[in-house]
């Protein structure tokens, strides 16, 4: 857990909400959250979409933009006044 400054965050990756969510109280308040994190609805790759990740997009509507670079697949969602990016990567999504 690293605080930038008082608007910037980060976390380690959380396998269950629950950590999530403790991480985020040890953390405190941040505008701007940068992660490792599994969220649900988002491209895995191949066209797979995340349905069984412990995380959903409605979790980040306190922070204005949520960062992570879990998902080889570069993509943004906004929702309502979240950005959550994944910034993608350059290995490989297709195994195949």
């Amino acid at each position: 857990i690293y605080r930038l400054d008082e608007n910037i965050g980060f976390i380690s990756y959380c396998r269950t909400k629950e950590l999530f969510e403790e991480r985020l109280q040890k953390l405190g308040p941040v505008k701007m959250l940068f992660a490792h994190l599994d969220i649900n609805g988002f491209n895995l790759g191949d066209d797979y979409i995340e349905t069984h990740a412990p995380l959903n997009p409605e979790d980040f509507l306190s922070f204005s933009q949520v960062w992570s670079g879990h998902y080889h697949e570069p993509q943004i969602k906004k929702l309502e006044t979240t950005l959550i990016g994944y910034i993608g990567s350059v290995a490989t999504t297709n195994y195949g």
